[in-house]
């Protein structure tokens, strides 16, 4: 892996990604360096930040709203590995979302 690449990259799911670029910002001096807007031009389908030469994946959350007794998760992991190691991660990830009650 190169110097600059990142093994595992943190991909939120958040209600409002706009804002909490926003407050990323503001309270880590995080640098917005991509943002893909959904067709309702309110929410986002992807944006990239950076924070302290990390980089972070996140975006709005499209799913319905969840049952109150259901768990929801709303981390996952992103790896810049072939396909098969992301198949394994997402098959682990949604063991245990499963185990947690998030699945």
């Amino acid at each position: 892996m190169a110097e600059s690449e990142q093994g595992i990259i943190p991909h939120l799911v958040v209600d409002d990604a706009a804002a909490a670029i926003a407050f990323y910002e503001t309270a880590l001096g995080a640098t917005a360096t991509t943002r893909v807007p959904a067709e309702d031009g309110r929410r986002l389908l992807h944006a990239e930040l950076t924070i302290n030469g990390a980089r972070i994946f996140l975006r709005d959350d499209f799913r319905p709203p969840a049952p109150a007794c259901r768990m929801r998760a709303p981390v996952g992991p992103h790896r810049d590995d072939p396909l098969p190691t992301r198949a394994r991660l997402r098959k682990r990830w949604c063991a245990c979302s499963c185990a947690l009650g998030a699945g």
